[in-house]
């Protein structure tokens, strides 16, 4: 049994600062930003007005003066998490010696879903008592991360501040949570309900308690009808739903695009300093992201992804940047929030990702993975996104040979091998798009295609290890070259492929799960497997894919039944994860380990004939939602 991770307070008066485990929280969401609630009750983590707006609330990144907002019972301890339905609304109950508690939080559902940004967003309480009689206690202490803006919380009956001043309304259906500032015991008993809402730039005397329930009503409703239309029956279907609901989490609804986690800095080492803002979108995940989609059929996301993408600039010399920002911007400048704490002294705290301007061949794979999936789903095709796919074959084709920064985005440029295989997944992929839509293809990109593959063949296999090795200049492993089997680059029981994975499982797996690479490899020869960051389960996910299509689909089951039993009951992932400590690391929930994730069970439900089925039974089944129901 896990421990508590909360301490223990007095009954009543504010909590200690106590930052919880980074995979103790829930999730809630709006497709604009997103709130991590902590078991106790805590909401830790909320940016305004958007994902990468500012942090109102920051006690998960400095437990002192970063602002939380915490209800339920008086004496801090973790609850029971779920999700209500098929909602992105959490439910977390807790039992106490005097009665039970359920407290139920959700970001509402803009009353009209569309483009649009409305400016619209509200995280919306409800405490009740269904049994006994209970202490409680309601505490919401305002903080500010850095230099950021603090929020201006402002009661009922108040004035309204600035235009420029970042503030919500603070509305509550129970006079006794009136108080200012906000630190307020009260007794519930059996039957009895507070309600409380946080509206960004709305005065709290626009809510009622007749508003505050339709509007819970209408977000319940808002995330059912998506969970009707787009249903997956396949195997491992609750994990698979609980990534399907993450990925719609990490939606960006105004522009189109997904982010990559609604965090940063949470480190991949407890102490350490790997610790980077993840609030962007990268074309990688995104892609994974979209395709998958596409496979379950919600097109219409994928399509408005592609539009956005297709409009994007590059102030790189690349045709795509690596990352942007979630509106489309190009910049991404990194700084270091000076005295901030940090996740349990983990510095520095980071704002900002360097990343979007170096040179990644790999991400432009990613997406001509997706664009030749949303064809072949029958996505609705446009000249835009032949014109996209031209320009980064091409470019591919002419910079191929190019050492670059590597999926992992490491600071020295090199040959890395899964770059080279990602660039010949441009290149074939374009082909195929060209050839469905009955274009020309240009005869340099087959005959680059053919260049690369054999050059990959030739530097990029060791035979003493009998892998892929991580760059051309060296022998050591990386779980990436899995992608070689993955992404088709060789045939799934091709003799190299099986051996690779034999490799990567001696030399790079632990317990069930697959770590990037040796920290000997980043000239650390004396460090353990483990001891620079966790297991990376976007790996681990890879590596059951690459099993599952093999037929050796027990195995493949067996790891992705490791780590969803890692995350449960939420089944919300990380980046990485210590299976020694039993802890999540890194940022959370990580847009890539989920889309990984569905890959792997869609790749295991293809191999095996009844999930297979179950799969195409929920595929048809949203179709004909779709179609008797149209939005």
């Amino acid at each position: 049994m896990k421990a508590d991770p909360f301490r223990q307070t007095a009954t009543h008066g504010p909590t200690q600062p106590v930052q919880a485990a980074i995979g103790e929280h829930g999730v809630i969401g709006d497709q604009r930003t997103a709130a991590l609630v902590a078991r106790d009750g805590t909401i830790d983590w909320w940016c305004l007005p958007d994902f990468d707006g500012a942090p109102v609330f920051a006690h998960l990144l400095d437990a002192h003066q970063g602002g939380r907002w915490r209800l339920g019972p008086a004496t801090a301890s973790a609850g029971v998490q779920r999700y209500l339905d098929h909602s992105a609304v959490l439910s977390t109950r807790w039992s106490t010696g005097d009665g039970e508690l359920e407290l139920t939080d959700a970001m509402l559902w803009p009353a009209r879903e569309s483009e649009a940004d409305d400016g619209h967003r509200v995280l919306m309480r409800r405490l009740s008592c269904t049994h006994g009689r209970v202490s409680c206690v309601h505490e919401l202490v305002p903080g500010s991360l850095g230099s950021s803006q603090p929020l201006v919380v402002v009661h009922a009956g108040a004035a309204v501040p600035g235009a420029d001043a970042l503030w919500a309304g603070l509305w509550c259906s129970d006079p006794r949570l009136q108080l200012q500032p906000v630190d307020a015991p009260f007794e519930l008993a059996a039957g009895e309900s507070v309600w409380v809402a946080l509206a960004y730039r709305e005065p709290a005397d626009a809510w009622d308690l007749p508003r505050a329930q339709a509007a819970l009503q209408h977000t319940l409703q808002a995330w059912a009808h998506w969970a009707d239309r787009h249903p997956y029956l396949g195997a491992h279907r609750h994990a698979a739903a609980a990534s399907v609901r993450a990925v719609r989490l990490l939606g960006y609804q105004p522009a189109g695009s997904q982010v990559a986690a609604p965090t940063t800095s949470l480190p991949e080492r407890i102490g350490g300093s790997r610790n980077y803002d993840y609030r962007y979108a990268w074309v990688r995940d995104s892609s994974l992201a979209m395709a998958t989609l596409a496979v379950l059929g919600d097109l219409p996301s994928a399509e408005r992804y592609m539009d956005w993408l297709a409009e994007r600039d590059s102030r790189t010399e690349m045709p795509l940047q690596v990352l942007y920002g979630i509106d489309g911007r190009c910049e991404a400048p990194e700084h270091e929030v000076q005295g901030a704490a940090g996740y349990r002294d983990s510095r520095p705290v980071r704002v900002g990702n360097h990343a979007a301007q170096q040179f990644q061949l790999d991400s432009l794979g990613y997406l001509a993975d997706c664009a030749e999936i949303y064809l072949a789903q029958g996505g609705n095709w446009k000249p835009a996104y032949t014109d996209l796919l031209q320009r980064i074959t091409d470019f591919t084709a002419a910079n191929w040979q190019r050492p670059d920064d590597g999926i992992w985005e490491l600071d020295t440029p090199a040959q890395y091998v899964s770059s080279k295989a990602m660039a010949w997944v441009v290149l074939e992929r374009a082909c195929k798009v060209h050839e469905r839509l009955g274009l020309p293809v240009p005869p340099h990109w087959p005959d680059a295609a053919q260049a690369i593959h054999a050059e990959l063949m030739e530097r990029g296999w060791c035979e003493a290890k009998g892998a892929f090795r991580q760059h051309y200049d060296t022998d050591e492993l990386d779980a990436s070259t899995l992608l070689i089997g993955t992404m088709g680059v060789l045939p799934d029981d091709h003799q190299r492929v099986v051996s690779n994975i034999a490799a990567i499982q001696r030399e790079l797996m632990r317990g069930g799960f697959v770590w990037r690479f040796h920290p000997r490899s980043q000239g650390e020869p004396n460090e353990r497997l483990d001891q620079q960051e966790g297991a990376f389960l976007p790996c681990t996910f890879w590596m059951a894919s690459a099993l599952a299509r093999l037929g050796r689909t027990d195995e493949a089951r067996a790891l992705i039944q490791k780590v969803e039993d890692a995350f449960a009951p939420l089944h919300l992932f990380s980046e990485e994860y210590d299976p020694h400590l039993r802890q999540a690391l890194g940022n959370y929930p990580l847009l890539f380990s989920h889309a990984e994730h569905l890959k792997a069970v869609m790749d295991l439900s293809k191999a095996e004939p009844l999930a297979m089925a179950g799969m195409m039974a929920g595929k048809v089944g949203g179709k004909l939602v779709r179609a008797l129901v149209p939005d």
